[in-house]
């Protein structure tokens, strides 16, 4: 059986403001590598219970894509996809979502 990989509604939402459409090719190679790779195609970042936060990378434009790996079920989801310069704010904000869903739930927490 293969990778799971889910893109959260949140993000789907942030996908489709007109800005974001020449990324979409972008950030589907990313999930096929994923789903090809796993956890060689990320650069790890924080681990908070059973989720552990990584990263994908892409140089041109310089945006990072989130990934969150849910390690109890395998799921992988990719939750934000932003600039590089805003790489600190970003992860500062995952890492207090992921805080709050070891105690409420990835459900109530991420959608």
């Amino acid at each position: 059986m293969g990778i799971q990989v889910v893109m959260l509604k949140s993000l789907e939402e942030k996908l489709k403001d007109r800005r974001y459409a020449s990324h979409l090719l972008r950030i589907d190679k990313l999930r096929v590598k994923l789903e090809r790779l796993g956890n060689n195609a990320l650069k790890f970042l924080d681990m908070e219970g059973e989720f552990m936060l990584s990263e994908m990378k892409l140089h041109e434009p310089p945006y990072r894509l989130y990934v969150i790996l849910d390690q109890e079920t395998g799921v992988y989801y990719l939750v934000e996809w932003a600039r590089k310069s805003d790489q600190d704010k970003t992860i500062a904000g995952l890492r207090r979502k992921i805080a709050e869903s070891v105690r409420f739930g990835f459900d109530k927490v991420f959608t």
